[in-house]
């Protein structure tokens, strides 16, 4: 529970979600728009594909992470491939483990755009 709220008739502040006294609270969690930075609790937060936003900017979001996801998808294929064919091209192949069809098993490194991707930025 991180806010609270005073509420006539009540002897104290309680939780702003739940509306419990803070040791009943239920471990409420809050959220921040990923457009306008608007604390949310979790029942006014809308969540999709990791990115959290409010109402207000709820269809703007779904539109910039579709839009993120195409582009994080057409850069880690392009560094999957490049990484391999750098490792063939440049002897890494005759020490490294390959598939079935002989193309090495690269480790690859996660690019930026994946990264910022998965912890929900936009």
């Amino acid at each position: 529970m991180s806010r609270t709220t005073e509420i006539s008739g009540m002897k104290r502040p309680v939780c702003a979600s739940c509306f419990e006294y803070p040791e009943n609270c239920i471990g409420c969690e809050w959220h921040n728009c990923a457009i306008c930075g608007e604390e949310l609790s979790d029942s006014e937060a809308y969540e999709y594909r990791g990115a959290i936003a409010c109402e207000k900017h709820h269809e703007e979001m779904i539109t910039k992470r579709d839009e993120q996801r195409q582009r994080v998808m057409e850069v880690t294929g392009a560094s999957v491939r490049s990484q391999a064919d750098g490792e063939w091209a440049n002897g890494g192949y005759k020490t490294m483990k390959t598939d079935a069809g002989g193309r090495p098993i690269t480790k690859v490194k996660e690019p930026l755009a994946l990264k910022e991707y998965e912890e929900g930025k936009l």
